[in-house]
């Protein structure tokens, strides 16, 4: 399967952006196949989310920061109510100043820990209370 990978280049204050490359390079030597989606506006990551939910990428590979998740998991949410099992598999790419989220879940903090933990299977999929 073909992952998405949903960048928010405007993470850690622009540098997620100068990040791309060594992330690409990570998943290519990884061997993760994957389609890019670049957020280019407010509300952007919660569409990107949302449409590659309903496209069927599996997995779904989010790159930013705390705000990222958020507006992501806003958009996989939105597309919840035509899966009746989750939205996923999900993985974090961690790119944002303080990566909390990475953080509090004991995520790799690093780019290649992070896309050497995608690529062993270690993402999840989403579940949302009703």
């Amino acid at each position: 399967m073909v992952a998405k990978v949903i960048l928010n280049p405007y993470a850690h204050r622009w540098k997620a952006q100068a990040l791309w490359p060594q992330v690409e390079t990570e998943l290519n030597l990884a061997g993760v196949k994957f389609e890019l989606a670049v957020s280019e506006r407010r509300g952007h990551l919660t569409e990107i989310a949302y449409e590659s939910a309903g496209a069927g990428f599996s997995p779904i590979l989010i790159a930013g920061g705390d705000g990222t998740i958020g507006e992501a998991v806003n958009g996989l949410a939105r597309a919840l109510p035509s899966f009746n099992n989750g939205i996923g598999p999900v993985g974090f790419i961690p790119l944002g100043t303080a990566n909390d989220f990475a953080h509090n879940l004991a995520l790799p903090l690093d780019i290649p820990g992070a896309v050497q933990r995608i690529k062993a299977g270690h993402i999840n999929t989403l579940t949302f209370a009703r």
